[in-house]
């Protein structure tokens, strides 16, 4: 189905919106604990089996993963973890078709090349937003071991095709939880966990963890020949203690009597027993049960899988085990289908938006997705150079969540952006939005001949299609009437209506023109003395500093050399193992001036005081590509950025985005070119424009428009963000009509037809009536009019010639004009 389709493109230097949502769909801070059943503590409680395994239950994969590449946290999380509970619902049994890839979202996450290891939470982000493909639909490269070309290209593949990628968002799950191992009843809940789901059920579940590696060089404490746990070897190791740290991830997959293992060597296998001489009887003391523990070293019979001693996996990463839980009944509504081309894929990124008003060209609502979003290093975007086309990649978005963000009423606009803030352009194919949420599948052709994607550029597709949504209550959403007609004598004044979303909230009109950009060359002295690391470091200053209209105290600088203002959560680290590879992402009211690099390395930096501005220099220190960046902050509100040279090292090929500044509502990239790719400029100024602004929105969010206001069309959009972040975004628009044009009449004099033209503030029914001078009445007609400006057309040649009055009358109009009827 092809539809109506506007297309505009936003250059960077200009404008864009950032209004955005992310779909990073957990608190990854804080895993929610998992809504243990009241019952579970009490006598009542189901009994618990004196062991429990469910790796060998047909729902576990049959072959332990053997990893070639950083990706423990995707062999426990996804391969072993996802699928058990996958399948645990599902009750069918795991294979190919029913194992889930642990690599399709270790990819997105590892920074390009499979170097770097990734988050579990991460990658279940990825799964509740946009699924899993099972191992079947992937149809990545597989790990051959000694095959050295493969495991290079295992993990940088991008799955491609869009049918697999639909068939993987039906693979969502609903969240992921945790449970708290610290304590003996914690300990217990995890062995009710391991035993029924906390369902009652016949099978249970199994769940993840992060610790330290090394212990597995270690010998085993003792051996268990036990077929029920060491299946498919002869024997497993049992190991008595487990490293701190979080370099590891582990899967639990049951737990084991244990009347073989004597840990103090008293002849004694007890847990009744003050075995450590503490005083206390407790989990430290219990020798009776043993974990059963899963890794991903393949046919390794002494670390794939062994048991661990109960008191041990107190020790694992925040004393906490994880898991998913699998949303078996969704299916996708709605999705994109995109083929492009693109030479360096981790400078875009792709969101989707939504508007119930069909006059905006800007999105009510935006989503980014935790893919395609500025992934996978400097390289094309199959990720594979030795494809006939590497740069191509046919693929799919889930957008379906799009959908509980805006109250439509039967038609909606839905956008179609690409964030393309690199010095590469891309090519969009193809790209189309498919609708499942009928009983027939529908497409919606959004384009179908390759569209040039610059460098430096927001391009966005819409489309408007008949689609019934209804936004959560807890969404955040501007309400009420969004247009308005006056006349120029009265002052127009309204307050913001909202709905959802948590106070306080944060009004702004979204401005595209705060400033302006320059190119220039500075000379400055560089000195590699006086650099040292910033942890997120707080500089309180000695004036206010003007940014983006407002005045802040003091603003700071994260680890990544981000500068930032708004002081509240902006530098907060994510605490959880694997975030220090975090893509570069920007937050609101910001300068980034390092933006795009992706690397083990730190940011140094030093900074100083004038009588006129702040002064940063950052500095990376990685092997190979180093750069130094000097920002100068004036009072005036100036921003001033120098790139020097590269140091005589490697030429800073992997500066893969624009650098510039984020406002509340607009973004300002430089037109720089990075050293090392060439250009003939150092130094890149943002100088603040003055507002002249018509309109004034108060902190209270009352919106009012100056007076003595030229008649006509006035459109604004204003932004409102709540205090979790959360934004929204609706145009208004003010009609101003000119009191003095509210009833004319032309032509005068006429012979045959004359127009009635005559401004009203609402929607209404006027009575047109013609009178000879002797008041006789010659003709009468009732006329629909709407609220503005209406032109009603009247036949008067029946008339004979004179002079005559017409007369128009409704609720707040009552007016009488001369005309002349001349003879034909």
């Amino acid at each position: 189905m092809r539809c109506g389709i506007v297309l505009y493109i936003i250059f960077f230097l200009f404008f864009s919106f950032t209004f955005c949502k992310a779909q990073l769909v957990a608190d990854t801070f804080n895993v929610p604990h998992y809504p243990i059943p009241d019952i579970y503590y009490t006598e009542f409680a189901p009994e618990l089996p004196p062991t429990v395994n469910n790796r060998i239950l047909s729902f576990f994969p049959r072959d332990f993963y053997e990893q070639n590449l950083p990706n423990c946290n995707q062999a426990s999380g996804i391969y072993y973890c996802l699928t058990y509970q996958y399948n645990r619902l599902l009750n069918r049994s795991a294979d190919s078709l029913s194992s889930f890839a642990p690599n399709y979202t270790f990819n997105f996450l590892n920074g390009g090349y499979g170097w770097y290891g990734a988050s579990t939470f991460d990658s279940w982000n990825i799964v509740k937003s946009q699924g899993n493909p099972t191992e079947g639909i992937f149809d990545g490269y597989k790990n051959i071991p000694g095959n050295s070309e493969e495991i290079d290209f295992e993990g940088k593949y991008w799955m491609k095709g869009y049918e697999k990628y639909y068939l993987s968002m039906k693979y969502r799950i609903k969240d992921y939880y945790a449970i708290d191992v610290s304590t003996d009843e914690g300990l217990k809940m995890l062995k009710h966990y391991l035993s029924d789901h906390f369902e009652g059920s016949q099978y249970g579940g199994v769940a993840v963890f992060s610790s330290g590696i090394n212990f597995l060089s270690n010998a085993p404490f003792g051996y268990v020949n036990d077929s029920i746990v060491s299946y498919p070897f002869d024997s497993i190791g049992v190991h008595k203690s487990i490293d701190y740290g979080q370099s590891h991830n582990l899967t639990v997959t049951g737990y084991y009597e244990n009347n073989k293992i004597d840990f103090n060597g008293d002849g004694i296998i007890t847990d009744t027993i003050d075995i450590n001489s503490d005083g206390i009887v407790n989990y430290l003391d219990n020798e009776r049960t043993l974990w059963i523990i899963v890794n991903s070293n393949g046919e390794d019979e002494i670390r794939s899988l062994f048991l661990l001693k109960f008191s041990e996996i107190s020790k694992v990463w925040n004393k906490i085990v994880f898991f998913p839980i699998p949303d078996t009944s969704y299916a996708p509504k709605l999705t994109f289908k995109i083929k492009m081309k693109h030479k360096q894929r981790n400078s875009f990124k792709i969101s989707a938006g939504i508007s119930s008003d069909l006059k905006s060209k800007i999105p009510e609502k935006i989503i980014d997705f935790p893919i395609f979003h500025y992934q996978g290093g400097n390289q094309p975007l199959s990720g594979i150079d030795t494809f006939p086309v590497p740069e191509e990649l046919e693929f799919g978005i889930d957008i379906t969540d799009i959908l509980d963000y805006v109250d439509t009423k039967g038609v909606a606009r839905i956008f179609f952006r690409l964030d393309n803030s690199g010095h590469e352009p891309g090519l969009l194919d193809y790209c189309s939005l498919m609708d499942y949420s009928g009983s027939e599948v529908r497409e919606f052709i959004i384009n179908d001949h390759p569209l040039t994607i610059s460098q430096a550029q927001i391009f966005e597709l819409y489309t408007d299609i008949n689609l019934q949504t209804t936004a959560s209550e807890e969404k955040l959403n501007i309400t009420g009437d969004n247009e308005f007609i006056i006349f120029n004598d009265e002052n127009f004044g309204t307050q913001i209506s909202l709905k959802g979303g948590t106070p306080p909230y944060y009004y702004k009109i979204i401005n595209n023109q705060e400033y302006m950009v320059e190119l220039t060359n500075r000379d400055y002295v560089y000195s590699n003395s006086g650099f040292s690391t910033i942890n997120n470091e707080y500089i309180k200053l000695d004036w206010p500093i003007p940014f983006a209209g407002e005045f802040f105290d003091s603003l700071a600088i994260s680890t990544k050399g981000t500068i930032t203002f708004s002081g509240k959560n902006q530098l907060t680290e994510e605490i959880y193992p694997y975030m220090f590879f975090k893509e570069a992402v920007y937050e609101d009211i910001t300068i980034s001036t390092c933006n795009g690099f992706f690397f083990n390395g730190l940011y140094w930096s030093k900074y100083f005081m004038t009588d006129s501005s702040i002064v940063l220099w950052q500095r990376r220190l990685s092997t190979g590509n180093r750069i130094a960046v000097r920002t100068e902050i004036f009072k005036d509100g100036r921003i001033e950025v120098y790139i020097k040279d590269t140091l005589g090292i490697t030429p800073t090929t992997d500066y893969a985005r624009h650098f510039g500044i984020l406002t509340f509502t607009s973004s300002y990239f430089s037109p720089q070119i990075p050293l090392g790719l060439g250009g003939n400029f150092n130094t890149t100024v943002f100088k603040p424009n003055i507002n002249n602004s018509l309109f004034n929105l108060s902190d209270e969010g009352y919106l009012e428009m100056s007076d003595s206001i030229t008649p006509g069309k006035y459109e604004l959009h204003v932004m409102v963000i709540d205090s979790t972040g959360e934004k929204a975004v609706k145009r208004f628009e003010i009609n101003i009509l000119d009191r003095a044009l509210d009833f004319l009449l032309y032509p005068n004099p006429t012979s045959e037809l004359i127009t009635i033209s005559f401004n009203t503030l609402e929607n209404d029914v006027a009575k047109i009536e013609i009178f000879n001078l002797t008041g006789n009445l010659q003709l009468s007609k009732l006329q629909n009019v709407i609220s503005g400006k209406n032109d009603c057309l009247l036949d008067v040649s029946m008339l004979s010639p004179g002079l005559y009055l017409c007369k128009i009358s409704k609720s707040n109009l009552n007016k009488t004009l001369k005309f002349i009827v001349l003879e034909k």
